[in-house]
């Protein structure tokens, strides 16, 4: 990167115009560098994603791909969730880089589940924006904290599909 170089060259004149020692300008430049690297790669977004902080569900929904809706040849059913995750369980499942990038996002899974109501082979479907890590993330959350109310539900377990949208708020 020709900007840091120039200004790294620029480090180093300004020391040796004030004669500090040479252990001192080792420490000060490695200092520098460091947050010259860490100002200009921590929080960036990814060039062809959406910037979503401060949307709301229905613009973030509004960015899933309609293709993604759902999957040939696979039965959804529609049912409601008796256990979902808290604040805290939200939180220790957020993504390190969307945190540090204060992204928020939305991602549609699609999952299995057995008899009990748990949730199992649940595989993305879409997420917005992506390479956040979004998606596993979801998925981690939805397969250990989500549960459906199968009282009344007519649907097979381990052969029909359920679809969850989750919004991961900033």
């Amino acid at each position: 990167m020709p900007g840091i170089q120039t200004w790294h060259s620029g480090v180093f004149f300004a020391l040796n115009k004030y004669k500090t020692g040479e252990l001192m300008k080792r420490v000060i430049a490695v200092i520098c560098l460091g947050l010259i690297t860490a100002g200009s790669s921590w929080a960036a977004v990814p060039v062809s994603q959406p910037d979503t902080r401060g949307m709301n569900i229905k613009q973030l929904q509004a960015l899933i791909p309609a293709e993604a809706q759902s999957r040939p040849g696979r039965t959804y059913v529609k049912a409601r969730m008796i256990a979902i995750p808290g604040y805290d369980a939200m939180r220790k499942y957020y993504p390190t880089v969307a945190k540090a990038a204060r992204q928020q996002g939305v991602v549609l899974l699609e999952c299995q589940f057995d008899q009990m109501g748990n949730l199992l082979n649940c595989d993305s479907l879409a997420e917005v924006p992506q390479a956040f890590g979004f998606g596993t993330a979801t998925i981690d959350l939805v397969q250990k904290y989500f549960t459906l109310d199968m009282r009344g539900l007519d649907a097979e377990p381990n052969a029909d599909w359920i679809k969850i949208m989750v919004r991961w708020p900033d």
